[in-house]
C-alpha cells in the first residue's frame, strides 16, 4: 500500500540491525515471526472446502525455503518462526519477546481491530508488520499504519477488477448477491462503489442467507443446484 504519513509525534522505524555485520563470506540469518490468530471462522458451504490447520502458514514455510534456496548464493538465510493465539495479548507480548531477540520482521494473520492494537503496541519499535491475512479497507485507508504493510488485495480492489472485467464486456446491469456476514455485506458495498466507478447498474440486489456446513450435501449440489436457482428467480 502506499505510505501514508506517520501519526503524529510517531516515525516509521526499520527492522533491527545485526548486533555486528557478518564477517566476509559469512551467513546473515534473517529471523521472521509468523502471528497466526487462532479465530472463529464461518465454516464455507460444503464441508469438503474446510480450510487446512495450517493455512498460511504452509505457504510462508513453503516461500521460506524457497528463499534459503537461492539465498545461499548472497549469504542469506531466512528463519521462520510461528507463535498461535486466540489472544491478542500474547501475540503482542510474543513480538516484543522476538524484538528484544532481534527479530525485526513479522507476518501477521489477525482480525483487523487486533492487528491495529499490534501495530499500535509496535510503534517506535525497530520492527516491520506484515498484513498476510485481512482484506479491509480500512487498513489501508483512515486506520493506516506507518509499521504496517500488506500483502492480501482489499475487497475494493477486488471487486475493482471484476468492475473493470465487466465494462470491458460491456455488461452493465449487475445482479448483486451477497451473505448474511459483515464480511459480505463489506464485500457487498466494495461492489456498489465499483459499479458506480467503471459505468454499472445494480438492477436488482438480494441477501442470501445461508446455512454453512450442510450435512444434508456436503458437496454443495444441494446449495447450488436447488437454493441458488430459486434464489434468482425473476430478478430484474
Amino acid at each position: 500500500a502506499p505510505a501514508a504519513a506517520p501519526a503524529p509525534g510517531t516515525e516509521p522505524t526499520a527492522p533491527a540491525a545485526p548486533a555486528a555485520a557478518p564477517a566476509k563470506g559469512a551467513t546473515l540469518t534473517i529471523p521472521i515471526l509468523y502471528l497466526k490468530q487462532q479465530r472463529d471462522i464461518n465454516p464455507p458451504l460444503s464441508l469438503l472446502d474446510l480450510a487446512p490447520a495450517d493455512d498460511g502458514v504452509a505457504g510462508a514455510k513453503l516461500a521460506i525455503a524457497d528463499n534459503n534456496t537461492t539465498g545461499q548464493f548472497l549469504n542469506q538465510s531466512f528463519k521462520l518462526d510461528v507463535f498461535e493465539s486466540a489472544s491478542v495479548d500474547d501475540l503482542i507480548k510474543a513480538a516484543n519477546d522476538a524484538i528484544s531477540a532481534g527479530t525485526g520482521f513479522f507476518l501477521a494473520d489477525m482480525a483487523p481491530a487486533d492487528l491495529l492494537k499490534l501495530s499500535d503496541a509496535l510503534a517506535g519499535k525497530p520492527a516491520v508488520i506484515i498484513n498476510v491475512g485481512s482484506p479491509d479497507d480500512t487498513l489501508r485507508e483512515e486506520n493506516c499504519r506507518a509499521n504496517l504493510l500488506h500483502t492480501p488485495p482489499t475487497r475494493t480492489m477486488l471487486a475493482d477488477a471484476v468492475g473493470q472485467y465487466f465494462a470491458f464486456k460491456q455488461w452493465r446491469n449487475w445482479f448483486l448477491m451477497f451473505g448474511p456476514t459483515p464480511e459480505d455485506k463489506a464485500l457487498a458495498e466494495a461492489f456498489r462503489r465499483a459499479a458506480k466507478r467503471f459505468g454499472g447498474k445494480i438492477v436488482d440486489e438480494r441477501e442470501f442467507k445461508y446455512e454453512s456446513g450442510s450435512r444434508r450435501a456436503d458437496g454443495g449440489v444441494e446449495q447450488g443446484q436447488q437454493q441458488i436457482s430459486e434464489f434468482t428467480q425473476k430478478a430484474k
